[in-house]
């Protein structure tokens, strides 16, 4: 999510439940590496449908890194990011940044190429990467032609401020979702959308 709006809509988490999953075994070396809980691909598959193969998908706790990232079919989630089961945690913003990760197993599952776009776009900002996730709303009407950090940072707003809309906030909360879950609908047409912001 950009930093702007996890600033904005820093609003208590709405969490999903599932059936309980047992906690994944580290390794020798004290990281994880799992499958998505069925949790995990039904949460998903609310956004990805069917463009993702979720069997082929694994998770790592990542803890000698300060990034979450992911390539090809795997995600490599920080110490502090990495959860057992995402679709149980009540933390909005990890959730978020999930299914973010998720967005870049879409675009490797659909034919991006992942490094090489990265790489791309560390030169194309001056070195500075933290860039490639900004976008404006003109860039809204344009997602299919966005950067893959573009995309993902759009999906991942729209998830987290969907998730986060309530009674009290759903104002300012839902124009924004809304603006967002147009441009993920020009791919993904039926993602789901928060009963606050539903109009009458």
């Amino acid at each position: 999510m950009t930093r702007k709006l996890r600033g904005i809509f820093a609003a208590a988490a709405l969490g999903l439940t599932t059936a309980c999953t047992p906690a994944p075994t580290p390794l020798s070396n004290g990281q994880i590496n799992r499958p998505l809980t069925d949790g995990e691909i039904a949460m998903a598959y609310q956004i990805f449908g069917d463009s993702i193969d979720y069997s082929r998908v694994r998770v790592h706790k990542n803890a000698h890194s300060d990034n979450n990232r992911a390539h090809k079919s795997s995600l490599y989630m920080t110490q502090a990011s990495y959860r057992d089961d995402y679709a149980t945690s009540r933390n909005s913003q990890v959730r978020s940044i999930f299914i973010h990760e998720l967005a870049h197993i879409w675009q490797s599952h659909n034919g991006k190429d992942l490094v090489g776009e990265a790489v791309g776009l560390f030169f194309r900002h001056g070195g500075d990467y933290d860039r490639a996730y900004d976008y404006d709303l003109f860039d809204l009407n344009n997602f299919e032609n966005l950067s893959i950090e573009q995309q993902a940072s759009i999906i991942e707003d729209y998830f987290y401020l969907n998730e986060t809309a309530t009674p009290w906030n759903a104002a300012e909360t839902c124009r924004n979702m809304e603006q967002r879950a147009g441009a993920v609908r020009r791919v993904f047409p039926d993602i789901p959308i928060n009963p606050v912001c539903r109009k009458p």
